[in-house]
């Protein structure tokens, strides 16, 4: 039974490895460079291209559910109802991506 359970953990971490190595050889996005190594547009294969600025992907803001309830505090007075804040989705800040613009075709690329 429990050569059976190595085997399977040996043969699941060997096909999670081969699947790492993978995602580190290949190129992230659609960036692609030329021969001498300098980056170039990945549809024409030009090198004059100009920078567009960074593009923010994954950000999100703070989501919060608000409650009111009757003040029942007879030492508050003037306080007429209570706020409570509860935070359902935390925020997240995303990634910044380059982008950049092929001055010969116009395509748009990372």
């Amino acid at each position: 039974m429990y050569v059976i359970l190595m085997i399977i953990m040996v043969v699941g971490l060997i096909v999670l490895l081969e699947k790492l190595a993978d995602i580190d050889s290949s190129n992230n996005g659609n960036t692609t460079y030329n021969e001498q190594g300098q980056k170039c547009c990945p549809y024409c294969g030009s090198t004059h291209f100009q920078y567009a600025g960074q593009q923010i992907y994954g950000a999100r803001p703070e989501k919060t559910k608000t409650r009111y309830t009757a003040n029942l505090n007879p030492l508050r007075p003037f306080t007429l109802v209570n706020k409570k804040e509860k935070v359902v989705k935390k925020a997240r800040s995303g990634y910044a991506v380059d982008e950049f613009i092929c001055l010969n075709c116009g395509n748009r690329f990372r």
